[in-house]
């Protein structure tokens, strides 16, 4: 993320910074979390796509990334997995089968309709 931040709130992990606070990736704990963009680099955040490609299926998604849909954005698109917990308040792991939900139970991985759009989508239960 650029170190100028945005006027708009934005998702980060379970989190939701907003202006001037930036997201700051970690892969140790916390994995995400909000600070001031002055802190960025001191902190050793790692560098987040400011625009994510867009997915429907967990293969469409590369590079260690998992496909999310973001409650706050109500957006699709593949994410660093600290900044997609799965956690059903904040967003949702989709899946096409329970191997790709972290838990790989049978029935995790289940159909969901996304309400006005129509969609209908398979997310991991959280």
């Amino acid at each position: 993320m650029d170190a100028g931040g945005s006027d708009a709130a934005m998702p980060c992990g379970t989190e939701v910074c907003q202006a001037p606070q930036v997201c700051c990736l970690k892969k140790i704990a916390p994995f995400a979390s909000c600070i001031d963009p002055a802190d960025y680099v001191a902190d050793a955040c790692e560098m987040i796509q400011m625009n994510p490609p867009p997915c429907t299926r967990p293969t469409d998604c590369d590079g260690g990334t998992v496909c999310c849909l973001e409650n706050a954005t109500e957006t699709i698109s593949c994410q660093p997995p600290p900044l997609c917990p799965g956690d059903a308040t904040h967003s949702f792991l989709i899946c096409a089968s329970d191997m790709d939900c972290p838990n790989q139970q049978a029935g995790s991985c289940r159909n969901v309709d996304t309400g006005t759009t129509g969609v209908s989508l398979n997310v991991c239960a959280p």
